[in-house]
């Protein structure tokens, strides 16, 4: 049993390295969560396939679209969900809103701020291309009450 009994969808907003990934498995953890990882995703399906911005959003959105309904039903039955995808900017949270809405559950979001810790526990599993770079420094937009 979880420490939590609400189901909820766990999701993080912050720059590379950050420490992201690493809070998102202590939290699967302790929530007994489903933990579903992007860069886990696009690795293992589309290796090297990736290599600039057009490619990885057209991925990404893919991806997305292939998840959410899985999402979604992990959530119904009462299984927590935390997705280590990037929530760095208006249009990536609105899909976290999406799932959220649609399975009508409990969130909880985290801006992870970049901790000279979590850095150097990063750097083994770093495999972020200059366009990914790209896309969580230049578009990063923190967030908001409102969104």
């Amino acid at each position: 049993m979880s420490m939590s009994s609400a189901t909820k969808l766990i999701f993080f907003c912050g720059k590379m390295a950050a420490g992201k990934s690493t809070l998102a498995g202590e939290l699967a953890d302790r929530e007994e969560a489903v933990l579903l990882m992007q860069d886990e995703f696009l690795d293992a399906l589309l290796p090297g396939e990736t290599r600039d911005i057009h490619q990885f959003v057209k991925y990404f959105s893919r991806l997305k679209n292939a998840l959410t309904p899985h999402s979604c039903a992990l959530l119904s039955k009462g299984i927590s969900v935390v997705l280590d995808f990037p929530a760095n900017t208006r249009t990536q949270r609105a899909w976290f809103r999406e799932l959220i809405e649609h399975a009508s559950v409990e969130n909880e979001s985290h801006f992870v701020a970049a901790q000279p810790e979590r850095r150097s526990s990063f750097s083994a599993t770093m495999r972020a291309t200059r366009m990914t770079n790209m896309l969580t420094t230049q578009k990063f937009v923190p967030p908001t009450e409102s969104n």
